[in-house]
């Protein structure tokens, strides 16, 4: 009897916010390949169990209660959220079974932040419920759980849990554009992936696209992302894997003793992995590093599931990752703005080799071009926002301008194979009009005394 009651105090009714934050914007910067991967630092404290999709069986169901609004707000997530599961279980030879339950959730307050408003709507056996959420940070996706347990071994084997997946609650184009530059940081415009390619994509037709690992999605409008990455990422934590950025004050989420870390010992992050910050350019692949991640997961005796330890997965092709036949992919001149002697071209650009910019605006007086030296960059950029200034040294009533990308090709280093390009056929020419910006000055008014 008093072993009996011994075991019952065992059992911690604990509500653990375990916050996998993820998915945060980034900005224009030099990204930089390590080449890492890491684990979730919580995931060795629990015996197994569907918290993490690591642990699902074969012939398990993963259920996912999904908000109903984001099947309208989002058209294909459902198709997505199958995807987004499957591409991890893909590369260690595994299938999960996503069935997906549609629930009139009401749409989040943003005075009660990542509030769980599931409970009594969601079925008893929902194992994740998505819908979206207000963040106060700049975060973008957010997994976290509450779950109760008994300590076994030393170790937690959960009796009961909740797992919520958010996305953070979108405005849309015309507000975000409107919003101050502080504001804009913090909030996001979303575009589904069948939105983005135009065309209804079942998914296996997303994960045979993931495959052939060629596809990047350039985001170009301010603000925008897309879905797909962010629920890849997201459903990355799922499994078990950690985010591949600084959480902030060298902070991170990953498990020192299940991750890549340097020669002082310290984890090493990939800005190029699935695992990382969201950006403007959507991968629809994952990384070698995020492959590899999962892979020394499901190596892990715990994370076997009952697929039995695998070491080996030479049998499954992991193809190379290809880029853009394109030298120039995007091209874009959002507008270009005359302030006195100045004119300022705001444009997103990306190259996969050396680039040249050459700019003429036409004056309507003169009835002619003015022609400017162009601007070289001798390797591969990528600049959702890039802005570039010319001095016209005085003022012309201008009318247009002529913005054109071309391969550039430096004579002095002619054997190089970003020169591959034909110049010809990937050139690309873009004219917009000039806009004329008032310029005032304040006189200030003089005292008689």
């Amino acid at each position: 009897m008093t072993n009996k009651y011994s075991l019952a105090t065992l059992i911690l009714i604990l509500s653990l916010a375990v916050i996998a934050s993820c998915a945060k914007k980034e900005g224009d910067y030099l990204q930089v390949i390590e080449g890492n991967w890491g684990h979730l630092s919580e995931i060795e404290r629990t015996l197994p169990s569907k918290l993490y999709l690591s642990h699902v069986k074969k012939n398990d169901s993963y259920n996912v209660c999904l908000a109903r609004y984001m099947t309208a707000d989002f058209p294909g997530i459902e198709e997505e959220i199958k995807a987004a599961v499957n591409i991890w279980a893909h590369y260690i030879g595994r299938s999960i079974n996503v069935s997906i339950t549609k629930v009139d959730l009401p749409r989040p307050s943003e005075d009660s932040p990542e509030e769980d408003l599931s409970e009594g709507i969601c079925p008893n056996n929902s194992d994740v419920v998505m819908a979206l959420s207000y963040f106060n940070d700049s975060a973008v996706g957010k997994t976290s759980t509450r779950y109760s347990y008994i300590n076994r071994q030393g170790k937690q084997q959960i009796t009961t849990f909740r797992r919520t997946l958010y996305l953070k609650n979108p405005v849309d184009q015309q507000t975000y554009n409107q919003l101050d530059k502080d504001t804009q940081s913090d909030n996001v415009v979303w575009t589904s992936l069948q939105k983005k390619l135009g065309k209804v994509l079942t998914a296996n037709d997303i994960l045979d696209l993931m495959k052939k690992r060629e596809t990047v999605l350039y985001m170009t409008n301010p603000g925008e992302l897309l879905t797909f990455k962010t629920i890849v990422h997201e459903f990355g934590h799922v499994w078990g894997m950690c985010d591949m950025y600084d959480l902030g004050g060298g902070n991170s989420n990953c498990d020192p003793k299940f991750a890549t870390v340097n020669a002082q010992g310290h984890i090493m992050l990939d800005d190029e992995a699935i695992m990382a910050r969201s950006s403007w350019e959507a991968k629809v692949y994952i990384t070698d590093d995020d492959i590899e991640g999962i892979r020394k997961l499901a190596s892990r005796p715990h994370f076997a599931a009952d697929y039995g330890t695998i070491t080996d997965f030479s049998s499954i092709t992991v193809p190379l990752i290809t880029s853009s036949d394109k030298h120039i992919p995007v091209a874009i001149v959002r507008s270009a703005e005359r302030k006195g002697q100045e004119v300022a071209l705001k444009m997103s650009v990306v190259s996969h080799g050396p680039i040249s910019i050459k700019v003429r605006l036409f004056d309507k007086t003169y009835q002619s071009w003015l022609e400017f030296g162009d601007t070289v960059y001798e390797h591969a950029i990528s600049y959702k926002s890039y802005t570039l200034n010319l001095n016209l040294g005085r003022a012309y009533d201008l009318e247009k301008a002529e913005v054109t990308f071309a391969p550039y090709n430096n004579q002095d280093n002619s054997d190089s194979s970003d020169q591959a390009a034909d110049p010809v056929d990937q050139t690309v020419k873009v004219e917009v009009p000039v806009k004329t910006l008032s310029t005032s000055i304040t006189i200030g008014r003089g005292s008689n005394r």
